[in-house]
């Protein structure tokens, strides 16, 4: 695909998403104007990935010795 044809599919695409946003906006919209329960706008979509993980407790490292003297034949 060349850049200009990846731009407009691109630009297709999120016109679309906006398009359904806006959608699902007039229809929460027009439930408010009848007085039916509002359902909570979702929150936005968030990877696993990308989620916080509770904290977890630090971890102290221990230091170890080694001794790095040679030993003396026996």
């Amino acid at each position: 695909m060349i850049d200009a044809e990846l731009e407009k599919v691109i630009g297709k695409a999120l016109k679309l998403k906006e398009l359904h946003r806006a959608r699902a906006r007039v229809l929460q919209l027009e439930r408010e104007l009848r007085g039916e329960a509002t359902k909570p706008e979702e929150p936005p979509y968030i990877p696993e990935f990308l989620v916080q993980q509770p904290a977890r407790p630090a971890v102290r490292p221990t230091l170890s010795v080694v001794d790095l003297t040679p030993k003396a034949a026996a």
